[in-house]
C-alpha cells in the first residue's frame, strides 16, 4: 500500500539524481552561465520535473539566452531520462551567493 501510494504523490528526486542535475548545470559555469539558483526537482511516477534559474551576462541577447536555456535543458534531459526541464534566465545581478 505504501509503495503504490508513492507513485501517486510527488516526492523529491533521489540524492544521486539531484547530484547529476547539479553536476550537469555546474559544467556550464564560466562558458555559458555565471551560476544557478532556485533548483527544484521532484518526481511524479516515472516523470522527473526539474526547474531552475541560471544567471547570464546582462548584455546577452534574448536569442542567445534562449539558446543557452535550450542547451542546458537538453543536457539535463540527457542526464536524467523522463524529465521535464524548465530553465529560467536571469541577469547576473540576480545571482545568489548560495548557488542553490
Amino acid at each position: 500500500m505504501i509503495q503504490s501510494s508513492r507513485v501517486l504523490l510527488d516526492q523529491t528526486l533521489p540524492d544521486d539524481e539531484l547530484a547529476l542535475v547539479r553536476d550537469c548545470v555546474s559544467d556550464h559555469r564560466g562558458d555559458l552561465i555565471y551560476g544557478y539558483h532556485k533548483l527544484r526537482a521532484r518526481q511524479a511516477g516515472s516523470r522527473r520535473h526539474i526547474d531552475l534559474h541560471v544567471t547570464v551576462d546582462a548584455a546577452m541577447s534574448v536569442g542567445e539566452s534562449h539558446k543557452v536555456a535550450e542547451h542546458i535543458m537538453a543536457d539535463i534531459r540527457a542526464c536524467i531520462p523522463n524529465s521535464d526541464v524548465l530553465v529560467h534566465i536571469e541577469p547576473r545581478s540576480h545571482e545568489r551567493i548560495d548557488g542553490s
